[in-house]
């Protein structure tokens, strides 16, 4: 088996020893030396940037580091030839989609340039900005479909949200974002049963947000359904936030969790929305928590929510043809690199 040399918590803080760095130069001249027209392709491929000379190296050389830290957790070459014709083959298929990402946000830490990270953060951008450029923005929010649009303008912002904090190292606070991200993916898993309250609560959200901010007042409709209403007596808050939807005994649901297990079911999910919790109220201080697996499951649930969500194409009208069969694409690259717990329906992708 061959010896990587890159340590985990080097690699973790983004802080390469000069032995690690002269190693991980020393790997991507051998692959390119090995294979001759893979200069070129990284040529065209990396020439839309802009990149100087000495820049483009330095790319280059954490793409090569991301790429062998991979594989020394996940899938450790046998020898080096195998190494070399495993970064060749990323290179080829990862190389243009980190470009792309380049282009739109430039961070330094390596796990950018994960096939997994890489692939998530690409297929973010891609459908947040597909799905505001062919819903145009409205001001009306009266049917079921202009709310879902922004309700999965929400989420895709909050992935994409999270992806960045975990390309600056800031895992505690991506860890926050997804207490919010799942949130918002329950209330689109459960929308669709509860549609025509789901509207009439989104817009008495609307109305108190806009009375407590702008001192607006509140409309005469609201007033007298909230009256009738004894649940919104209890918890007014979560009463609109998510009332309108109900367990299976018919109740109006006002917790969270409650919220949170309709709408999946899952207690792996319960357990990972009850720790990124804790961040959301800055409560980790001192906490032992394992920052390196953190950053690694808010990497790889975000594949698995891609894979999960994009296999039917069901809701992603607004995506081309031609674009959909690329996303697709990627998340099949990608796939042998994935090595998350979540388990990924290999049928269903492929």
């Amino acid at each position: 088996m061959t010896y990587i040399p890159i340590d985990d918590g080097h690699y973790h803080v983004n802080a390469f020893t000069e032995e690690e760095r002269a190693w991980g130069r020393a790997t991507y001249e051998r692959v390119a030396h090995r294979y001759a027209r893979l200069p070129l392709f990284v040529e065209k491929t990396l020439a839309p940037l802009g990149l100087q000379s000495k820049d483009r190296d330095e790319l280059l050389l954490r793409v090569t580091l991301a790429f062998c830290h991979v594989m020394k957790v996940s899938f450790p070459p046998q020898n080096e030839a195998e190494l070399d014709r495993t970064v060749k083959g990323w290179l080829y298929s990862f190389l243009p989609v980190i470009a792309k990402n380049l282009s739109v946000m430039r961070t330094t830490h390596p796990v950018q340039f994960e096939p997994v990270a890489a692939t998530v953060i690409y297929i973010s951008g891609i459908l947040y900005e597909r799905l505001h450029s062919f819903y145009p923005s409205t001001h009306d929010f009266e049917s079921f479909d202009e709310w879902l649009v922004l309700e999965w303008s929400a989420l895709l912002r909050s992935i994409r949200s999270l992806l960045l904090l975990v390309t600056i190292g800031d895992d505690v606070h991506g860890m926050a974002l997804l207490r919010g991200t799942f949130e918002i993916l329950c209330k689109l898993t459960l929308a669709e049963h509860f549609p025509e309250e789901y509207v009439l609560f989104k817009r008495f959200n609307l109305y108190l947000q806009m009375h407590k901010h702008a001192a607006a007042p509140i409309p005469t409709e609201m007033a007298e359904y909230l009256k009738n209403e004894p649940a919104y007596q209890r918890n007014k808050e979560n009463f609109l936030a998510y009332g309108w939807a109900r367990d299976k005994k018919g109740n109006r649901i006002l917790k969270m969790s409650d919220l949170l297990h309709e709408a999946t079911g899952s207690k792996d999910i319960e357990k990972l929305f009850q720790i990124a919790s804790e961040f959301v109220h800055e409560d980790y201080a001192g906490v032992g928590y394992d920052y390196i697996a953190v950053r690694k499951y808010l990497v790889d649930i975000c594949y698995f929510f891609y894979t999960e969500t994009l296999a039917t194409r069901d809701g992603f009208e607004f995506v081309s043809q031609k674009e959909w069969k690329s996303i697709l694409h990627l998340l099949r690259l990608a796939f042998p690199s994935y090595a998350g717990e979540f388990p990924i329906n290999k049928e269903a992708l492929f």
